[in-house]
């Protein structure tokens, strides 16, 4: 996660600058995008690492942030239950995020 300050330009072309950014990190525990999230799906558990959609690939259990599956999960954790929004709409729950 990024923080960022910014300042106004009196020039309308550009109308801020960038003049101060720091890295936050989010909790461990928080599903963000680089996690491997092990999840529970009917009495079945998955491991799956969630990426940027240029790195999806399910044959490596690498699920897309922008997929329903990855979009549900993110900002999540531990123990909580999340319903995936696809064609046909199902429900994880988030077992552990490392």
């Amino acid at each position: 996660m990024c923080k960022c300050r910014f300042r106004r330009h009196s020039r309308p072309r550009s109308l801020y600058e960038v003049t101060d950014v720091q890295t936050v990190d989010a909790p461990a525990e928080v599903v963000e995008s680089g996690s491997d999230v092990v999840i529970r799906v009917g009495q079945e558990q998955e491991r799956w690492t969630v990426v940027a959609p240029h790195e999806a690939d399910a044959l490596k259990r690498r699920v897309s942030e922008m997929s329903p599956l990855g979009f549900a999960l993110l900002g999540r954790r531990p123990g909580e239950t999340v319903t995936v929004r696809a064609p046909a709409p199902y429900r994880v729950t988030i077992v552990a995020v490392g």
